[in-house]
């Protein structure tokens, strides 16, 4: 092997390594259980934000482009501010004393 092909080789083996043991690990789920997993609640935003942190390091990592983390970050808080914004209303509920959602407060029985 030349030098810069050893070079390449060292590397670039860890990601391979990484690559092909998430590609077992996902392998060995039967594949509806894994699209269960995927799609159910709030933990296909937790795969799309490992898959934006993913993405920008192989991005820094093949291109240098260090923006990409700050992409990725933004990427990830807009994923989070729709249930920040939730629960910061129903903290203000709370706190204020509201009546709550489910309680009918202006007619009888």
């Amino acid at each position: 092997m030349t030098g810069s092909a050893a070079r390449l080789a060292r590397r670039w083996l860890p990601w391979l390594v990484a690559a092909a043991i998430l590609a077992v690990l996902t392998a060995r789920l039967p594949r509806a259980q894994l699209l269960r997993a995927l799609a159910a609640g709030p933990s296909w935003k937790v795969a799309l934000c490992s898959a934006a942190v993913v993405g920008a390091a192989l991005v820094i990592a093949f291109t240098g482009f260090r923006a990409a983390d700050a992409i990725a970050s933004g990427l990830i808080a807009l994923l989070i501010l729709p249930r920040t914004w939730d629960l910061l209303r129903e903290a203000i509920d709370v706190l204020l004393e509201a009546t709550p959602k489910n309680v009918n407060y202006g007619r009888g029985p």
